[in-house]
């Protein structure tokens, strides 16, 4: 069974040690913006605390008939 490179999509016995240092290194830098990606997305997503929370709902407009159903 051959294993294929994720980064040039070839085959690891056709990989000299230079061609491995540049693959690993693709992959590496990679990864870091993955997980650069990741991080913020888990910023955007977090659960806000109480406080957070009650000062959101505190600056929430409250009553408009528009939004209400009514005409």
């Amino acid at each position: 069974m051959t294993t294929n490179c994720f980064n040039c999509n070839e085959e690891f016995e056709n990989h000299d040690s230079q061609k491995m240092i540049v693959c690993l290194t693709a992959l590496s830098k990679k990864m870091e913006s993955i997980q650069k990606n990741l991080d913020a997305q888990q910023t955007l997503l977090r659960v806000p605390n109480d406080d957070e929370a009650l000062e959101h709902f505190a600056k929430t407009k409250t009553g408009e008939p528009s939004r209400m159903g009514s005409n």
